[in-house]
C-alpha cells in the first residue's frame, strides 16, 4: 500500500467541503455547504514542516 502524506491545509470553509476539483497541479478548487466556493493557489513547492 502507498504512504501518503499531508502537503497541505487549506483553511477556509465554515462547513464542510463537498467537492474538490484541480484542474491544475497548482490550483484547487472547493465547494462548501457554507454557499462558497473558493479558488486555492500553491505558494510552496514543499510541504509544510510538522
Amino acid at each position: 500500500m502507498a504512504e501518503f502524506k499531508l502537503s497541505a491545509q487549506l483553511l477556509g470553509h465554515e462547513a464542510d467541503v463537498r467537492a474538490v476539483s484541480f484542474p491544475s497541479p497548482d490550483f484547487a478548487l472547493t465547494a462548501s455547504r457554507d454557499c462558497t466556493v473558493r479558488i486555492w493557489k500553491r505558494t510552496s513547492e514543499t510541504p509544510p514542516k510538522l
